[in-house]
């Protein structure tokens, strides 16, 4: 059931949010030489047409910031979800101690739900077997042989409400995950399309440019 750390951003993401800020400054810096969007629009690249690869630039960056912030997120509830199925974990085991010290008849502990190891290893069977032995708990006679054990109703509900935040945190990863997913696609989506613009503005402006490197040097194509 625990899950493997989320990993750093990869280098691959740095790469591609420092490429689209490179995109982004070649088109203002077009957009702001008069030499330079004079030539740009010598070969059909207008203010207008450059104000659509700018559009196109803020939406690679905010598409790559939302990406961003949702991995952030992802990767926080992965460690929410950690600390509360190790939290689970521990209650639920020290209860099933108690109750196999407390009844050593197999009768008994199969009614608890305890007579052999736990052999739930997906998160939904371990919520699901827990709760039906924290339900049998709660009924008489068991519920007055653990309070002599020490265990109380509200040890018996603490352990209930970890169960609950369990599930809710489980519940919240799989939200996490698909909200991931979405921006991940919107992400890589709006940069191909500024990709796409900046390749065949450079391929059409190369020649145009490599005619006047005074100002091609100043943009910085």
């Amino acid at each position: 059931m625990p899950e493997s750390p989320a990993p750093r951003r990869s280098t691959n993401d740095r790469r591609l949010a420092e490429r689209i800020g490179r995109h982004r400054a070649l088109i203002l810096a077009v957009q702001n030489d008069p030499d330079a969007a004079a030539l740009a629009a010598s070969r059909g690249y207008s203010a207008d047409r450059m104000q659509q690869g700018l559009a196109l630039a803020d939406a690679a960056l905010v598409a790559y910031e939302t990406r961003d912030r949702d991995a952030g997120a992802h990767s926080a509830s992965g460690q929410t979800l950690r600390e509360q199925e190790a939290a689970a974990q521990r209650r639920v085991q020290d209860l099933r101690s108690i109750l196999r010290a407390v009844y050593d008849d197999a009768p008994t502990r199969t009614a608890l739900g305890v007579a052999a190891p736990r052999s739930a290893t997906d998160r939904d069977a371990f919520l699901t077997e827990t709760r039906a032995t924290l339900q049998a708990a709660r009924r008489a006679p068991y519920a007055a042989a653990l309070a002599d054990a020490g265990v109380t109703s509200d040890d018996l509900a603490a352990l209930a409400e970890t169960l609950d935040a369990l599930e809710t945190a489980a519940q919240a990863r799989v939200s996490a995950s698909g909200v991931q997913t979405t921006s991940t696609a919107s992400r890589d989506e709006a940069s191909d399309a500024l990709q796409a613009w900046i390749t065949r503005f450079r391929r059409l402006l190369r020649p145009t440019f490599r005619d006047a490197p005074a100002v091609a040097a100043r943009i910085g194509f």
